[in-house]
């Protein structure tokens, strides 16, 4: 399921965000038939809506940003290289010091060939106790959280087009009924109208059979909305306009069906996205409980430097090996890790 869901992740991204994928790509896809003026089974539905709702894509590119973020926690942990150059052009007064002396002010022309400063700089953390290996494996996890809301998403719209499917057929029956209802009331009030004509029945026989037609017919318009309410559910979900008179295939039908309970929970608890997300979030936060242990500890660092001076360029260099602590901040790392080993305890209350 994860190799499939990166494999729709990145076909998304390379179609949609990169030009030249488009234009790589010669054979056109196939068109999908228009959907209005042919019926239409649950499956087909559910695969309309999953290629074409939106929620999905949004849930891919959520999912490529989370990947990206790896990449941004690994980064701390390569070398670092940086380059400048740097030119002034000043001019400067100087006065004399002494207070006897009469001479006059100095000044001080200097242009911009005689400041030219070029160099590039090399650094390299060297250790730091697994700080940002801590921070690199919290950035992961939300990651494959990222994935499993993919997931997740597609089962909600899945589930969302089988509801309205079947709430459509649903509302179908119950037009008929309430239609072959209405029929029924509609008998009844001929024959209370003939029979309060020849005297056998009272007056209020035939009001009582026109509440019944009025009622009937009340039923019918409100089949009938549900109905219409089901199909713009349905049309929803599969992404597509309001409005398309959409035709779908009668699946109702009675199925005796044997249920293993202890099996179908086992099944869910291995397949339902939501179990498996608030595990990674458990390891999420664990990691990040590592890392603000790990903030305790000193960085140890190294750098060095290279370039040169003046319209000559005279060679400059320079090799710095540092170690940095903070041995107090006023508990604030203290507070963070009491935080984080709390969290750490929330999510795994969660599972």
């Amino acid at each position: 399921m994860t190799t499939r869901l990166i494999a729709s992740a990145v076909a998304m991204l390379l179609s949609v965000g990169s030009p030249l994928a488009v234009v790589a790509q010669t054979p056109d896809a196939p068109a999908r038939q228009p959907i209005a003026g042919r019926v239409l089974t649950l499956d087909e539905a559910v695969a309309i809506a999953l290629e074409q709702q939106p929620q999905i894509t949004a849930r891919l590119f959520d999912y490529a940003a989370a990947r990206y973020r790896v990449d941004q926690a690994l980064a701390p942990l390569l070398p670092q290289l940086t380059g400048s150059v740097t030119t002034t052009k000043s001019k400067n007064n100087s006065i004399p010091s002494s207070a006897i002396t009469t001479a006059p002010a100095t000044i001080t022309f200097r242009e911009f060939n005689q400041t030219l400063n070029a160099n590039v700089a090399l650094s390299q953390l060297l250790f730091d106790f697994g700080k940002n290996l801590a921070a690199t494996e919290a950035t992961r996890k939300l990651q494959d959280v990222a994935l499993e809301d993919v997931e997740l998403q597609r089962q909600l719209i899945s589930l969302s087009v089988k509801e309205a499917y079947t709430n459509i057929l649903f509302a179908q029956r119950l037009i008929r009924v309430n239609e072959q209802a209405l029929q029924r009331a509609d008998l009844n009030l001929k024959s209370a109208r003939g029979f309060y004509e020849v005297g056998t029945r009272p007056k209020s026989d035939v009001a009582r059979a026109e509440v019944d037609v009025a009622n009937a017919k009340l039923t019918v318009i409100q089949a009938r909305n549900a109905e219409r309410l089901a199909l713009v559910a349905l049309n929803t979900a599969m992404a597509i306009d309001v409005d398309t008179p959409t035709t779908i295939q009668d699946n109702l039908v009675y199925e005796p069906v044997t249920i293993d309970r202890l099996a179908i929970r086992a099944e869910a608890l291995r397949q339902r996205p939501e179990y498996r997300q608030a595990k990674l979030n458990a390891d999420v936060a664990e990691a990040r409980q590592r890392q603000a242990f790990r903030n305790f500890f000193p960085d140890i660092t190294g750098s060095g430097t290279y370039g040169g001076v003046r319209p000559e360029l005279g060679e400059v260099w320079a090799v710095t090996l540092s170690l940095s602590w903070t041995l107090y901040d006023g508990g604030g790392r203290i507070g963070r890790y009491r935080e984080a080993r709390a969290i750490y305890d929330a999510t795994v209350a969660r599972i």
